[in-house]
């Protein structure tokens, strides 16, 4: 089990990221993958991220893929809408079928 919580606070604690969402996305290969959406409050190096969590988390909590947003999406309470965010995925994997 990914330890969500303790992934999105060492990102959070990346200077140029405000917040982050650790959620699963499918993967052909493993059956899921770790992902993440971010705001950040400037551009965003990805080198310079990976290189500032690797010796930070385990290799098996390292987001494989990233997404950039303007605003996480929330439920009426508040809280992250995850599974909006794994859809905005699939919807992307689908566009990227049909291009």
């Amino acid at each position: 089990m990914v330890p969500i919580a303790a992934v999105e606070t060492v990102l959070t604690q990346y200077g140029p990221i405000r917040e982050a969402a650790v959620f699963p996305v499918p993967d052909n290969r493993v059956g899921e993958e770790i992902a993440v959406a971010i705001v950040a409050d400037r551009p965003l190096d990805e080198d310079r991220l990976l290189r500032y969590l690797l010796p930070r988390l385990r290799p098996q909590y390292v987001p494989r893929r990233l997404y950039v947003l303007d605003e996480l999406p929330r439920t009426r309470k508040g809280t992250v809408a995850r599974h909006l965010l794994w859809r905005l995925t699939t919807e992307e994997t689908s566009a990227n079928d049909r291009a």
